[in-house]
């Protein structure tokens, strides 16, 4: 960025040292607010790690903005076009900020996704219920009280039938966890709201979230099955630090008590897929990949998760949602996907 800063606008060239060294501070400044949140929640340390977040992506834009400059810039002299090198590299980098800007936007206003699924021998009384899930909502240092009243009223204008909660409710640095309990207990639903542990939950310490979420309306689900009105909830925790879970035995292990009855799992993460699917869970509800989040990252989360890292699989009696989540972590913008509440209308063929 910096040599093509210099090369890109001659004026930057007498102030070259002063660049250098605001860049290399850019460069270590999220690690640092990171570190400084993580030491002292106040207003300073939340902006810092906010702003510093937003350029950390806008960073990555600059970059690629700056590589397709030079790429034109190749090809003009290949076929002797004079171009205006400030006037282009001024146009991509307002470009870059922009598409960062409404990232930016993006990451705050998460939407309603509808879809239906079929679970075949659905007992009557949910054929043509609602059920919501939000996952990933990190609330912390950048989603805070505002940001969960407008997932709570999202949710709530749905009228759900249930609520499930699949995990990162929490952030990994946050020091309080009031806005998380007063999320969970502004949700209304029908039913139950059901609640499982993601990888951020881990880092905030399993002990503390279970002592805190022990009094709100939130059940938790932790590798257990439980029945409403005659549909089998299947909940399956997130691995502790250092944990070796089989997620497939654990779920085997439950075999007996959802084995031929209509069900939903619930766990985080979409691993062993085609393992799953034979256990007989009918509907598999989780998160964690953020669809990507930031573009073009998303084509990691697919070499890791293949096609099941976002959205919607059918394949026979089995049905898996991968949502993309309702919030952001780390950088808080959303360029490689929308964040969303998904709201289910359960039927039965």
């Amino acid at each position: 960025m910096y040599f093509s800063a210099v090369k890109f606008f001659p004026v930057f060239f007498q102030y070259r040292h002063i660049l250098m060294i605001i860049l290399l501070f850019l460069s270590v400044s999220f690690i640092l607010f990171n570190f400084l949140a993580s030491w002292d929640d106040n207003i300073f340390t939340r902006t810092g790690y906010y702003l510093t977040g937003i350029w950390m992506g806008l960073s990555l834009y600059l970059i690629i903005a700056a590589f397709l400059v030079w790429l034109i810039i190749f090809l003009a002299k290949i076929v002797d076009v004079k171009v205006n090198i400030s006037t282009l590299a001024l146009i991509f980098f307002a470009l870059a900020l922009v598409y960062t800007l409404w990232g930016a936007w993006n990451a705050k206003h998460p939407q309603i996704n509808n879809i239906t699924v079929n679970i075949p021998g659905l007992p009557d009384a949910w054929k043509g219920k609602k059920i919501v899930q939000i996952s990933d909502v990190h609330i912390g240092l950048v989603n805070r009280s505002g940001f969960a009243r407008r997932v709570v009223d999202l949710v709530n204008n749905e009228n759900p039938d249930t609520v499930f909660i699949t995990g990162d409710l929490y952030d990994h640095i946050d020091k309080d966890l009031t806005t998380t309990i007063n999320l969970v207990n502004s949700l209304e639903a029908k039913e139950e709201i059901f609640y499982i542990t993601g990888n951020h939950e881990t880092y905030v310490g399993l002990e503390r979230v279970y002592s805190d979420l022990s009094s709100s309306k939130a059940k938790i689900l932790a590798d257990e099955v439980v029945d409403i009105n005659g549909l089998k909830i299947i909940g399956v925790s997130y691995p502790q630090r250092g944990e070796e879970k089989n997620i497939v035995e654990t779920i085997k292990n439950l075999q007996g008590e959802f084995l031929g009855r209509p069900n939903i799992l619930l766990y985080h993460s979409p691993v062993n897929i085609p393992e799953i699917k034979n256990l007989g869970v009918n509907l598999m509800l989780s998160g964690h990949t953020h669809a990507g989040q930031v573009w073009p990252l998303q084509y990691i989360h697919q070499s890791i998760y293949g096609k099941y890292y976002r959205g919607l699989h059918i394949m026979d009696n089995f049905t898996l949602y991968v949502t993309s989540g309702t919030g952001s972590w780390g950088p808080a913008i959303r360029t490689g996907s929308r964040p969303e509440i998904v709201v289910i209308t359960l039927e039965c063929n």
